[in-house]
């Protein structure tokens, strides 16, 4: 092992030119794989799940003229069916519910779409509190929201403008004929929901998910993703799922797919391919006058008895040693500061940066490093330095 380490400072202390070179070389090489890599499966993602330009998607839930119409309970079932990577993926939804059919809010042509608002999340397909802010009062506890507990946010009039001086009565529609005389309740058919907070995100009273029975009919229900992106595959999966459940029902939003710009990464493809065919060329050259300048040395070697095998492992090793190090080193430069610039225009491509992706590159490239190396090391080892010595070169 000492000699091994002998000979790259040795080389390093000889050659400076020819030690830079080969550096870049080796670093260029690995850059550019794990960056070509990366590019493509960025490729192969936008192609099979591609992008959505929406940020939402609206499900309306329609009643039958037969008086069907979907429950809530069923709707909930239907969610939890669904592959549990895409409801994970979802940020909230908002599901609407008409618990008092007997009155039907109408201004502006917006409304009956139902009475209340039941926000939430999916995890592991089981529904949970969803991140809401609220400007005033507390959030849900854990416990309201998994018993049902009678609490309600109400509508936050102030950040429309001074409920003093400003006809907020538009804004107070869907909330106000809910509201108790004091202000501190809604009645909702019947019931009493104690207001504990105040948000400025639905203009309807917004009710813990539990709090509302099986049997009330959905109305709405509008679901947001994570980074308020769809890919194609989660946007097919929620509308096929829901149609497949509740037929004509179920009717969802179109979306509109962005579709690839296959010329940018043929030319990406094409730019990649020539550097990677660059940087292979400077380091087979490299590695070749490495090898042609330490002629002497290994001759010397054999001479003291040394094997061809074991002379053409020492420089293997070596070259497998530099190889590996500048890896480590490309491989820290592009996770920590390529990749950042990347993910800005590609969505999926720090998807692979992880350690498993990353080894499974650096194997691949000392693999193919190592068997190119050998035949190399075998022309000029096994078959010149031996010529070399029997005419009397050394």
């Amino acid at each position: 092992m000492r000699y091994i380490w002998k000979n790259i400072w040795l080389t390093l202390r000889k050659e400076p030119a020819i030690s830079l070179i080969l550096a870049i070389g080796i670093f260029l090489s690995a850059f550019v794989l794990n960056f070509s890599v990366g590019i493509y499966h960025e490729f192969a993602r936008e192609r099979l799940a591609g992008q959505v330009t929406s940020t939402g998607m609206a499900v309306d839930f329609l009643e039958a003229e037969d008086g069907r119409y979907v429950r809530t309970d069923s709707l909930l079932e239907c969610l939890t069916s669904m592959d549990r990577n895409v409801t994970n993926g979802m940020d909230h939804f908002e599901l609407d519910v008409d618990i008092d059919p007997a009155v039907d809010i109408i201004y502006n042509g917006h409304g009956g779409r139902g009475d209340v608002c039941c926000m939430f999340a999916m995890k592991n397909g089981e529904p949970v509190m969803a991140d809401l802010y609220l400007h005033a009062g507390r959030s849900f506890t854990e416990k309201e929201f998994e018993s049902g507990a009678k609490v309600a946010y109400d509508l936050y009039l102030p950040y429309f403008g001074n409920p003093e001086t400003d006809d907020l009565s538009g804004m107070d529609v869907f909330c106000g004929p809910w509201r108790s005389e004091d202000g501190t309740k809604f009645i909702i058919n019947g019931e009493e929901y104690s207001i504990i907070g105040y948000q400025a995100f639905q203009w309807k009273p917004m009710i813990p998910l539990s709090a509302v029975d099986g049997e009330v009919r959905a109305v709405r229900m509008i679901i947001t993703p994570k980074g308020n992106t769809f890919s194609q595959y989660q946007y097919e999966e929620i509308r096929e799922t829901l149609e497949q459940e509740f037929g004509d029902l179920a009717e969802c939003t179109d979306a509109d797919f962005i579709q690839m710009d296959r010329v940018y990464y043929i030319i990406v493809f094409c730019i990649t391919g020539l550097l990677a065919l660059i940087a292979g060329l400077i380091l087979t050259v490299s590695f070749q006058y490495i090898l042609l300048q330490r002629r002497k040395t290994y001759g010397i070697y054999q001479l003291c008895g040394c094997k061809t095998g074991e002379v053409r492992r020492l420089f293997l090793l070596e070259c497998m040693f530099v190889i590996g190090g500048l890896y480590i080193v490309s491989v820290v430069v592009y996770h920590w500061l390529a990749l950042p610039l990347l993910s800005r225009f590609c969505t999926f491509i720090s998807e692979v940066a992880n350690p498993a992706y990353y080894t499974g590159i650096g194997i691949v490239l000392m693999i193919c490093s190592y068997l190119i190396l050998k035949v190399m090391t075998g022309i000029g080892i096994k078959k010149e330095i031996p010529r070399n010595l029997k005419g009397g070169v050394y």
